[in-house]
């Protein structure tokens, strides 16, 4: 995203950020919209708004444009830095979504990821490179906005998989991560750099490597929370 980028961040503390007498903080507005409170979060993570103007900011409200279909509109990026949370150094890393509600992201905040059960491909925790398909794991909230959680993962080995696999319980052996192939993918031509991770933020097109799929996206799923680093809350307007 640039190599500039860090400059953006130097109002990322709560004083640089109410540069009007009473304007709520980050952490205040999520608690009300996530029902936390904001000395929870603030406790759990160091959370700030970003720039619109800000490279950052605007890499990310393409990445959303790109593989919504224009039916989605970015409010606010928030930038989190959960507290004990562990740098990755893989050298495949990729910005990832996930929808939830907004009760689960103040969870998230707060305790980081956790396995789920079910799904298409197991018990695991599930991310897609379009925001189409985290949508429909997104429910809104009070002000009538859905939040998405874009996390930086490291799938490790992936295991590249056709059709669905709903008795997953790990990824199979030898394998870190299990990837659903679909048929929608992004123009990776177009992938831009987020201190060194992948942000898949080409256009959608079509998956030339086989004749069908069973599903229309990606979806990438991990059963280590380990592999996860939470990296921006956004809030967006369907």
């Amino acid at each position: 995203m640039g190599s500039n980028s860090r400059k953006h961040y130097e109002w990322y503390h709560d004083h640089d950020m109410k540069p009007v007498s009473g304007t709520p903080t980050s952490y205040e507005i999520l608690a009300q919209l996530c029902g936390s409170s904001a000395a929870t979060l603030k406790n759990c993570a160091k959370i700030g708004r970003l720039q619109p103007t800000c490279q950052v900011y605007e890499n990310i409200d393409l990445y959303v444009k790109n593989s919504a279909h224009g039916y989605i509109t970015v409010q606010n990026v928030y930038k989190v830095t959960r507290a004990g949370e562990t740098e990755r150094s893989d050298s495949y890393r990729i910005l990832l979504w996930h929808g939830t509600s907004p009760s689960a992201v103040s969870g998230i905040i707060q305790t980081g990821f956790r396995m789920g059960t079910g799904g298409l491909y197991g018990g695991g925790i599930y991310f897609a490179d379009r925001i189409a398909k985290s949508c429909g794991y997104a429910s809104r909230a009070s002000n009538g906005n859905t939040f998405f959680i874009l996390a930086e993962i490291s799938p490790g080995k992936v295991y590249k998989a056709h059709h669905y696999h709903s008795d997953y319980k790990s990824a199979p052996p030898g394998f870190d991560s299990v990837k659903g192939m679909g048929s929608n993918i992004p123009n990776w031509k177009q992938n831009k750099n987020y201190k060194g991770a992948i942000l898949p933020c080409g256009v959608s097109a079509p998956n030339p490597r086989h004749a069908s799929y069973d599903m229309p996206y990606n979806e990438y799923i991990l059963y280590d929370a380990n592999r996860i680093v939470v990296r921006f809350i956004v809030e967006c307007k369907i």
